[in-house]
This record gives C-alpha cells, sequence and structure tokens, in this order.
C-alpha cells in the first residue's frame, strides 16, 4: 500500500488488529500499534477494546483490568460483556471502591444481570448503603421489572449474610422497601430466616416466619429448615421436631434437608431410635432419604460401639436403592478401631474396592488408626509405601495416624524421626499425634525431649485449623502431661519452673490448667494399660508449688482431691485435704461434706463421718439428691450388715454409722440389700 502511496487507515487496521487479539498474539498486536502510530493512526475506540480482549487472551487479567478502568475513568464506551467481565471480577474481588465508582456507570447499558447481583453482594458486604440506594435508583430509572429488582435486593441483603451483620442487613431491608419501593419477597424472608437462626436470633427468625404469613407469602421448606438445623445444632430435639409438625400443619412438605437435620439432632443425643422412626415416616411421606440420612445414624452407632446395628444400617441403605459413599466406609472402619476389630477393618476395605468405590485420604487415614489401635504400625507403614509406591501420596492425617501409633505403642525413637521428617518438611501433624507423642516421652522421663517438643507445640502461627477455643484446649492438655510427667519422675523443682513459665507467657489459662491437673491426680494418673502411678501426696507437692508461684487451689482441685482420698480409702488425706480447704477460706457446702463423708467411709473412720453427719444442716437433708447419695455411699456396709446379726454389729459394717444415717432419713430409704448400687 505504501508503494502505491496509499497510507492505511482505521479501516486498514481494524480487521487485523481484531485477530491478532483474539489470537492473543500480544507481540504482533504491539508491533502493529507501532505502525499505527507510524501512520498517525490514532489507537483510540475500538482499537482500546481489542487491547483489553488482546491481554484477556493472553491471560493477562491484572493488565486487562487495568486497561479497562483506564478507559472507564476516561468515560469510554466499551460494550456491556466487557463492563460484566470486570464489574464480576472486582466485586469477587472486594475491591469496593472501584465498585462504588463502576456501578453507577455500567448499569444504563449492562446487560447481565448476573454480574450486577455480584456487585450487589459486595456493596452489602461493604455496607456502603449509599452506593445500593444509587444503584437501586438507577436500576428504576432504567425501567427494571420489580421481579429483577427484588432479585437484586435479595443479592444485596445476602451480602450482609456473608459478612454476619444481621442488625444492619434487617435495617437496610426496611429502607429500601421505603426509599426505593422494592418489595421483599419469599425467597429474601428466607435469607432472613437463615440468617437469623445462624446468629442465634431464633425468636427474631420466627418473627420473620409470622411476617411471611401476614404478606401472604408462600412457605416452603426453605423457611422452616433452619429453624430445625439450630434446634438440632443446641440438641433442642423437641423444639425440632415441633417445627417438623408445623409444617405439615401448615401444609408444607419436609425436605431430606429437614429429616438430616432431624437424625443428625437424634444422633447428637444418643436418640438412635428415634432416629430410626424417621424412616418410615419419610417413605410415607415420599421423600427418598440420601447417605446423608444413612451416615449419621451409623456414625451413632459405632461411637456407641454397636458395630452390628452400624453395619446393619449400611445394608438397609443397599436395600433401599442408596448407595454407601466413601464417607460411610470411613465411619464403619473407624468403629473398627473403637473395637481394635483388625479383621473387619480388612473385610471392609476390601469390599469397598469390589465395589469401586475409591479410598481417598480419609479412608487410609483410618485403616492406619485401626492398625495402630490394634498394635500393628508396621502395617499402617506398609500400607503408605504402598501408596507412595502407586505414585499417590499419604496425606498429613495418614502419617499424623502413624506418629500417634508409634508414640502409643513405645517405638519413640522411630516416632521422632518421622516427628523429625514433618519439620523438615515444614508440615504439621495433627495435635492428637503431637500430643501423643509428647506424653509418651514425659512416661519415659525424657523432659529434655518433652519439652523441645512443647515448644513446637505452642509455637506462633501452629495449628491455623484450630479456633481460639481448641487452641487453648490443646495448650492446657500439652502443659497438663509436661507437669505431671515432672511430678511423675519426682522432678517437682523443674514442675515449678515450667508452670511459672506458663504464667509469666500467659501460654495457658492458669485456673483451668491446675483444676485439671488436680482431676488427674484424683484419678492417680490411671490410662488403660497401668496401674495408678499418683496419689494425694502428690496433690499436696502440687498445692505447695502454686503458692510458691503466688497462686491459690480452687474449691474445685481441693474436692478432687477429697475424690482421690475416697479412691484410696484415706481418711486422714481426706481431714488434711479439710484443714487446706479452711486455710484457703472455703467453707464448706453439704456436696463439699457428701465428698468428705464418703472418704470417712471408705476409710471406715466411724467417729470422723459420725461427727459429719451431726454437721450437715438439716434443710439440706431434706433434699433428695442429698438423702440419695448418701444412702449410695453406705450401700456396701447396708448389704455386708445383711448377712447376718454379728455381721450387723461389725465394726467394719460402721454400724453407728448406719444407725445415724437412718435416723437422719426417718428411715424411709433404706435400700433394698438385694440390689448393689
Amino acid at each position: 500500500m505504501r508503494g502505491k502511496d496509499i497510507l492505511p487507515n482505521k479501516l486498514t487496521y481494524k480487521p487485523i488488529m481484531s485477530w491478532l487479539a483474539a489470537k492473543g498474539n500480544v507481540g504482533q498486536f504491539q508491533e502493529l500499534r507501532k505502525l499505527m502510530e507510524d501512520d498517525g493512526v490514532p489507537f483510540d475506540g475500538v482499537f482500546k477494546y481489542y487491547e483489553i480482549q488482546l491481554f484477556l487472551q493472553s491471560r493477562d487479567f491484572e493488565r486487562a483490568k487495568s486497561l479497562y478502568l483506564a478507559a472507564k475513568k476516561l468515560d469510554q464506551k466499551l460494550p456491556s460483556s466487557l463492563d460484566s467481565r470486570f464489574l464480576t471480577a472486582l466485586a469477587k474481588e472486594d475491591n469496593i471502591s472501584v465498585v462504588v465508582d463502576l456501578l453507577p456507570k455500567v448499569i444504563p447499558t449492562i446487560k447481565s444481570s448476573a454480574s450486577v447481583v455480584t456487585a450487589m453482594q459486595c456493596l452489602g458486604r461493604h455496607f456502603q448503603r449509599d452506593a445500593a440506594l444509587q444503584a437501586f435508583s438507577l436500576l428504576k430509572t432504567k425501567g427494571t421489572s420489580d421481579q429483577q429488582m427484588t432479585f437484586y435486593l435479595n443479592a444485596y441483603i445476602q451480602g450482609f449474610s456473608q459478612a454476619g451483620k444481621l442488625a444492619d442487613a434487617i435495617n437496610a431491608f426496611r429502607e429500601l422497601e421505603i426509599v426505593s419501593q422494592v418489595k421483599g419477597g419469599q425467597h429474601l424472608f428466607n435469607i432472613l430466616i437463615d440468617f437469623c437462626c445462624k446468629q442465634g436470633k431464633i425468636s427474631q427468625g420466627l418473627d420473620f416466619l409470622d411476617e411471611m404469613q401476614v404478606r401472604n407469602l408462600e412457605l416452603s421448606s426453605f423457611s422452616f429448615n433452619p429453624f430445625i438445623r439450630e434446634f438440632g445444632r443446641w440438641t433442642m430435639i423437641d423444639e425440632a421436631f415441633e417445627m417438623k409438625a408445623a409444617m405439615l400443619r401448615l401444609g408444607v412438605q419436609p425436605t431430606v434437608v429437614t429429616y438430616n437435620s432431624l437424625i443428625s439432632a437424634c444422633v447428637k443425643i444418643g436418640d438412635l431410635e428415634r432416629a430410626c422412626s424417621l424412616f418410615p415416616e419419610m417413605k410415607e411421606l415420599g421423600v427418598e432419604a440420601n447417605t446423608h440420612c444413612y451416615n449419621p445414624l451409623i456414625q451413632g452407632f459405632a461411637m456407641q460401639g454397636r458395630f452390628d446395628r452400624a453395619l446393619a444400617v449400611m445394608r438397609s441403605m443397599d436395600a433401599a436403592g442408596v448407595k454407601p459413599d466413601v464417607n460411610t466406609y470411613r465411619l464403619l472402619i473407624f468403629a473398627c478401631s473403637l473395637s481394635k476389630d483388625q479383621d473387619k477393618a480388612d473385610q471392609l476395605f476390601a469390599e469397598m474396592q469390589e465395589r469401586e468405590i475409591r479410598p481417598d485420604e480419609s479412608i487410609y487415614t483410618v485403616m492406619i488408626i485401626v492398625y495402630s489401635k490394634c498394635g500393628n504400625v508396621d502395617r499402617g507403614i506398609e500400607m503408605i509405601r504402598s501408596l507412595e509406591k502407586s505414585g499417590e501420596t499419604a496425606g498429613i492425617e495418614a502419617k499424623s495416624a502413624i506418629l500417634h501409633g508409634l508414640a502409643v505403642t513405645g517405638r519413640l525413637e522411630e516416632a521422632l524421626a518421622l516427628y523429625a521428617v514433618f519439620k523438615r518438611e515444614r508440615l504439621l501433624p495433627h495435635s492428637y499425634a503431637v500430643g501423643t507423642l509428647l506424653a509418651a516421652l514425659g512416661k519415659v522421663g525424657d523432659l529434655d525431649k518433652m519439652f523441645e517438643l512443647f515448644e513446637d507445640a505452642r509455637g506462633d502461627g501452629k495449628w491455623p485449623f484450630m479456633n481460639l477455643r481448641q487452641r487453648a484446649e490443646h495448650l492446657n492438655i500439652r502443659c497438663i502431661n509436661s507437669v505431671l510427667a515432672c511430678i511423675r519422675h519426682n522432678q517437682l523443682g523443674r514442675a515449678i519452673s515450667f508452670l511459672r513459665k506458663v504464667k509469666e507467657e500467659g501460654i495457658a489459662d492458669e485456673g483451668v490448667l491446675f483444676d485439671k491437673i488436680f482431676l488427674h491426680i484424683s484419678t492417680g494418673g490411671q490410662d488403660e494399660n497401668e496401674m495408678r502411678w499418683l496419689d494425694v501426696n502428690d496433690g499436696f507437692l502440687v498445692i505447695n508449688a502454686m503458692r510458691e508461684l503466688g497462686l491459690r487451689p480452687s474449691r474445685m482441685s481441693l474436692e478432687a482431691l477429697l475424690d482421690g482420698c475416697a479412691a484410696l480409702n484415706d481418711s486422714q488425706q481426706a481431714h488434711r485435704v479439710l484443714q487446706e480447704m479452711e486455710r484457703e477460706g472455703l467453707q464448706l457446702n453439704i456436696f463439699s461434706m457428701i465428698r468428705v463423708f464418703r472418704a470417712y467411709v471408705a476409710g471406715e473412720d466411724e467417729e470422723k463421718a459420725l461427727d459429719l453427719l451431726n454437721q450437715m444442716p438439716e434443710e439440706d437433708l431434706k433434699d433428695s439428691d442429698v438423702r440419695l447419695l448418701l444412702v449410695q455411699i453406705l450401700q456396701p456396709h447396708y448389704v455386708a450388715a445383711a448377712d447376718s446379726p454379728i455381721a450387723a454389729e461389725a465394726l467394719e459394717t460402721l454400724p453407728r454409722v448406719r444407725e445415724k444415717v437412718d435416723e437422719l432419713l426417718g428411715g424411709n430409704m433404706i435400700p433394698d440389700t438385694d440390689i448393689v448400687l
């Protein structure tokens, strides 16, 4: 063209630049742009659009977004398809200042309702009242239908829900109804009801349900299910079932979601028979059960150790045409871990594969837990190796289960080696596995390594998946393990130094920490594999350590020691605990007296038991729980005394104490000696 003295113009470049943009050919596009400049052809208008398309096609979204925003700043007109795309992206990024600026510019021409919905949600999340009112005004001016306006209102309020601001959502809804004349419909009220329930504002949600009926809005399962879900979550089972009954009274058909929530609620409180009773009702109403109905029931029976019932539930799933899934088998295999039944776990694992259900990480994890609990850690290690050979990777959960198994079975050298691998790979084993290893190190007396592990367990940024309550509980347990290990190996000085550090650095809640330490002492530090190794004397050592740190034992701590005295049949130590309570200014209440009485009876100290009975207030002795406890404590002595007249007078049956209790209770609660409580 140039050879014939014909200069290219816009029309010359337009199809070529369009084609290069569609291909994402950045290099040639830029070369042609330079030629345009040389030929004096302005790079504006449609060419700006092509340039944005070019970078979108080449997947350089940030560059495309920058060019788009620059064009909108100059009020350059661009196709509405670009407005939709970038408005959606910016709203999802929560780039609120740009969304607020952009929305009024694009509303008049934009055709995509989906992008406006996303933008309205963004305005709601960031409480942009003025921008929202302006947007609704522009939408109304544009001639948007009432149905579409209600749709946008739903999105705006949903944004508040996503941000967790219930009061602001309600205020925004009421204001928009008045100012913009946008009426909330069935869907919006369902959003508000769900929001109220999730925030624990059940009564406010019920008000919205009433308002729906006043407005003659159609009620659906979405109007009721949030209440049932939340009642179930808080184990308010009767209320959950009453809400389901209300649905039926108002002609609303319960859905599978309704029954999922009810079944889960029943399982949560252990009422599995009531959960089972819901299945015939579902069938009668034509509601088809799914795996989310059966799996919680399987979990419930598994947690109760009723494996046969759990397995029967899975078989009934099959009979109903509902295919078990990975979670079904995970729950059943986990049940095998509770009963330590490796053979049954292996059978279930094989059955899964026969059904062509692909095991995931959770399955391998529970299988390894089964092997660990059955003392067969090597089988778990073998499973991980075979996984890695096949090109798959065992996840953190599975490897944490191995770490736990090695620690539990005393293979500490291997456990520490595996823990070192976790650290090298900058991974976090599950907290329960770290806790097991820490406790195992304390048990064998490797206190240096134990405290080193403790520092890892409390490090900043550790266990990010835990909420604050879980993290506090995690650290409390680790602290308890550490203190008890020091006591176990006669390292009280080290325990005091550690407790001082805990106090000064605020590592754990001191009150909770010491209360739980005393609870461990009261049970003798027993676990499933060993005899008692703690006694009440250890409790007094901890009391002295607390005073050295400027702390005072609580009532709960000292009463826990009284329980320990009763378990050891030691009335002398019980008297010593009473002296500590007196020193702390803790008045004996009736239940403290019951604990002391139990210790005196266990130690067959008749004089002290009689003296204590004489101190019990008459008013408290009228309480049915107090009367029952006294009888329960003396039950073995009543049984022994019933053997013969000689046994009834024997000192070990505490005849005077029995006589005094008979007198105090009026003789109307003497137990049946054929029944041992």
